[in-house]
């Protein structure tokens, strides 16, 4: 799991704060991070090569001070409340989304948490449809931001504990040949096309190690996808780095997928910490091009409003703009249903996992 490569990831993957507010681009403050030893936290595998805290050193990222027994505890809250009978659950529905799962076996494989990571891939392996998860238990299809977390993860897992290599790749294989159309990844394997975008799915990061892990097969061009990726954002960017939650094949604002769709909102703020990686690691340009208008924005705001539209304005009426203020929760569900509605709570509840986790350097290759 790396420093500064593609194949590892770093806790910029575990906060969109940091993202945000500038920690993940190296701003977020001068103080140490106070880390205990690994013997203090009891979730860590005797089999891990890697375990929390790692708190590797990043080639272009200084991490916000944090404590690490902070970072537990929140891990430890978050799996009491959202982990059971080895799935990740939903509070809103009580059923379990293929989101939830992926973002659940990252944070196992960061918190070297071996048997929670083994029963969500067996909880996943269980629900696959031709080599990918349903989004949720009893839909059909799959969403693309799930499956490459997930495959990001069992690639993680492989330098964490091994045998994960040969899942990792053919996942990464399954995600190309089904949900990547003219070097975009779609929405899922029966949702959308590449007229339909999430810029919050773009991991660039993830498609440097899928690159590697595939470079026998010469049919998956993920630098292609990569360079497409940042395309669309440069496109959909703006001035503040606001991108909409969807856009079409040209980075402009969509609302084929729903009404929020043009606008910045609990999709889109995923965008910075998926960004991020990219810079924090490898030093992206492209990266910090459009990390350097996201924070620029969004760490002068008192607080973060419930979605924005491109030039800065609060999406909502002016009265909820001044009463409703963007609470993050544990997470679970799937921010985006295949042609369902979804409760906002619901959304927020998903990225739960990403504001536990302060920025933690993971795995070395």
């Amino acid at each position: 799991m790396a420093t500064g490569g593609a194949s590892g990831t770093t806790g910029g993957q575990g906060t969109t704060g940091g993202a945000a507010t500038g920690g993940a681009t190296g701003t977020g403050g001068s103080a140490e991070p106070v880390n205990k030893p690994a013997s203090s936290y009891l979730q860590n595998s005797a089999n891990g090569k890697f375990p929390f805290p790692q708190a590797h050193a990043l080639p272009s990222c200084t991490p916000p001070a944090y404590k690490t027994d902070d970072v537990a505890n929140a891990y430890t809250q978050w799996k009491a409340h959202f982990y059971k009978n080895g799935a990740i659950y939903s509070p809103e529905a009580s059923t379990v989304f293929s989101e939830g799962v992926a973002y659940g076996m990252l944070v196992g494989v960061y918190m070297n948490d071996e048997a929670m990571f083994k029963a969500l891939w067996s909880y996943a392996q269980s629900k696959m449809s031709d080599g990918l998860m349903t989004w949720k238990d009893g839909g059909s299809g799959s969403a693309s931001d799930a499956d490459e977390d997930m495959a990001y993860a069992l690639l993680q897992a492989e330098k964490q504990w091994g045998g994960y290599q040969s899942a990792a790749v053919t996942m990464i294989g399954k995600i190309w040949s089904k949900e990547v159309r003219n070097n975009h990844l779609t929405p899922g394997s029966n949702y959308g096309d590449d007229n339909l975008l999430n810029p919050s799915y773009f991991a660039p990061s993830y498609y440097r190690a899928f690159a590697r892990a595939t470079a026998n097969d010469s049919s998956q061009k993920w630098m292609s996808v990569l360079d497409a990726g940042y395309t669309l954002l440069a496109a959909s960017t703006g001035q503040y780095g606001l991108v909409p939650n969807w856009t079409n094949a040209q980075g402009q604002p969509s609302s084929a997928h729903d009404s929020d769709g043009p606008y910045y909102g609990y999709d889109a703020c995923r965008t910075p910490f998926r960004v991020a990686l990219d810079y924090c690691e490898n030093g992206e340009p492209r990266a910090k091009a459009y990390l350097d208008k996201a924070v620029a924005f969004l760490s002068m705001q008192a607080s973060l409003r419930d979605g924005y539209t491109s030039t800065g304005a609060c999406r909502r009426s002016a009265w909820i703009c001044s009463s409703r203020r963007l609470r993050v929760r544990p997470p679970s569900t799937r921010s985006r249903v295949n042609g369902e509605p979804r409760s906002r709570s619901a959304a927020r509840a998903s990225r739960a996992t990403w504001a536990a986790m302060p920025s933690i350097a993971a795995c070395k290759r």
